[in-house]
């Protein structure tokens, strides 16, 4: 945003002529992007799209401009790939879609704080309203199990939540609602990678990859607002 936005205009050329910015802007136009574009749209409109009017030197930078980007968004995926992150197949995306429009009930139940174990569900004591608390809540000493929070953007509880534990191939494992203090803790049946969806109303959803192993894995999660308009 800074770069293409903020520095692009001044050094961009078209709202202020160039020999009136200071030295930096007039140095910054050589390499942004919208400089580029603007000397490319003037040498069409108004020299008829000749090259040394600007329009060949706007191709080519505009290539530089998308070759960087592509290199730099290969460069990062495979970081990301070879750092233990696991990506999301469209297998489990469409098991994610499913159980998000299957969880939406669950998450607009008043004290939704519900178990599911073999598709009876099983009531569960609510915890006391800790808005401001700090730490997680700790798991049970039982069987490996994934716990943790729920929290907005602005670090606010989601009490209203539903949480859905998948296996990778997208069978369902485990889904809970969380206390009134934004945690939940489910039980994790299978070791290795699970996946794990946060919903909740006026909240973009939420898919993580989790690794589970023998002890229990703490998972906070922290759930965006929604923008625009929702279709029902």
């Amino acid at each position: 945003m800074l770069f293409f936005v903020a520095l692009a205009v001044p050094s961009s050329g078209g709202s202020f002529p160039l020999q009136t910015v200071p030295s930096p802007y007039r140095w910054l136009a050589g390499l942004e992007p919208m400089r580029q574009i603007d000397d490319g749209v003037r040498a069409i409109l108004y020299f008829g799209a000749r090259g040394d009017a600007g329009l060949t030197r706007g191709w080519i930078m505009i290539a530089v401009g998308c070759f960087v980007g592509l290199a730099l968004g290969l460069i990062v995926a495979w970081i990301r790939d070879h750092g233990g992150h696991q990506r999301l197949t469209s297998h489990q995306i469409t098991a994610a879609h499913a159980h998000f429009r299957s969880t939406v009930s669950l998450a607009a139940t008043p004290g939704g704080t519900q178990h599911e174990s073999g598709g009876k569900p099983a009531p569960r004591a609510a915890a006391p309203d800790r808005r401001n608390a700090t730490e997680s809540t700790a798991p049970s000493p039982a069987a490996p199990r994934v716990f943790g929070r729920v929290r907005n953007s602005y670090g606010d509880v989601v009490s209203l939540a539903a949480i859905t534990l998948l296996s990778l191939n997208g069978s369902q494992l485990g889904r809970i609602g969380t206390q009134s203090d934004g945690s939940y803790e489910i039980d994790a049946p299978a070791s290795g990678a699970c996946l794990l969806l946060a919903t909740a109303d006026d909240h973009q959803p939420h898919a993580a990859i989790v690794q589970i192993g023998d002890r229990s894995r703490c998972h906070d999660v922290v759930l965006s607002g929604l923008s625009g308009t929702v279709p029902a």
